[in-house]
């Protein structure tokens, strides 16, 4: 509960966000065309399609770290890339 407060939360999710910008199997994690059922995970590997799976009442379809965070080759396409980057 506390930490849903608003002195707490922005702080986690930014780490959140920050800790999205590298993937232990990156390159190849950030420069996937698609992964999982039907290809539907867009950037992300395995790893990342996997690890909270358990808790995604649908399985992660369409999870894409780029989304998030960029990619390399467009690292200002991410929703959050200029957030985490103070621009």
């Amino acid at each position: 509960m506390r930490q849903g407060r608003e002195d707490c939360f922005p702080r986690i999710f930014k780490e959140t966000i920050e800790h999205a910008l590298l993937c232990s199997n990156d390159p190849v994690c950030i420069t996937s065309k698609g992964q999982g059922r039907e290809s539907l995970n867009l950037v992300s590997c395995h790893a990342c399609g996997l690890i909270p799976e358990t808790s995604c009442e649908v399985y992660n379809i369409m999870l894409d770290r780029g989304m998030v965070i960029g990619t390399f080759e467009e690292p200002e396409a991410g929703f959050y890339s200029a957030w985490v980057n103070n621009k």
